[in-house]
């Protein structure tokens, strides 16, 4: 199932959808700045760390948001607390 289908069959959903789906393009650029940085001559480990560090915090809020859309779509379609 594609984002496409998941929002017509939860139209709920497309918030989180859309923050996850544009969130890509930050981790993209975090990864492309981490490779880049890695790849010149003399850079300090210091920079190497803050953009790893910056690719980690990226990711795991990717994977935080994720989680939170999956039990916002689970919760609901099981019925959700007694």
């Amino acid at each position: 199932m594609g984002t496409a289908d998941l929002v017509r069959a939860a139209p709920r959903l497309d918030r989180g959808v859309r923050l996850l789906v544009g969130e890509h393009a930050a981790i993209s650029a975090a990864l492309a700045a981490l490779q880049h940085a890695v790849r010149l001559p003399g850079v300090s480990a210091d920079e190497v760390r803050a953009r790893t560090r910056d690719l980690l915090r990226a990711l795991d809020r990717h994977r935080r948001l994720g989680a939170d859309l999956l039990w916002e779509a689970y919760q609901a379609d099981l019925g959700g607390e007694d």
